[in-house]
């Protein structure tokens, strides 16, 4: 399998129809039987979202937003390489590791949530935040 990687920017209704619409789209294939021979099939294009989020709390609640969100153990190393970099081209702080596992985590089922850093907002000279 090919696998083509695209970045998508729109409103979400659009961007979701636009992401069923790749679904409709079907193409040959050949499956191999259990004998080595060629089967024709058809096979649907996948496509599997790779987003970025922002997510926009009081710096109060940001531990129990992170621990809310949990880290996926075990995530993949491209996915771990592919965070560092947006890390570093955003100016974003690492993620704390004290996250604690014991906290309920938000239900995800086939989702995978890989953290990428943190980024407080700017203050002014009397300490207000600047949103």
């Amino acid at each position: 399998m090919s696998h083509i990687y695209l970045a998508t920017r729109g409103r979400n209704k659009i961007v979701k129809r636009f992401m069923e619409d790749i679904e409709d789209i079907f193409f040959p294939y050949k499956v191999p039987n259990a004998d080595g021979s060629l089967q024709d099939s058809m096979v649907q294009a996948i496509p599997r979202p790779i987003q970025l989020w922002e997510l926009v709390v009081p710096e109060e609640a940001e531990m129990d937003m992170l621990q809310l969100l949990g880290e996926d153990s075990g995530s993949n190393r491209g996915m771990q390489m592919i965070g560092k970099a947006f890390r570093k081209l955003m100016g974003l702080q690492p993620i704390p590791k004290r996250i604690l596992s014991n906290k309920q985590k938000l239900p995800r089922g086939m989702c995978s949530v890989h953290l990428i850093g943190i980024k407080k907002d700017k203050r002014s000279s009397l300490g207000q935040e600047m949103l």
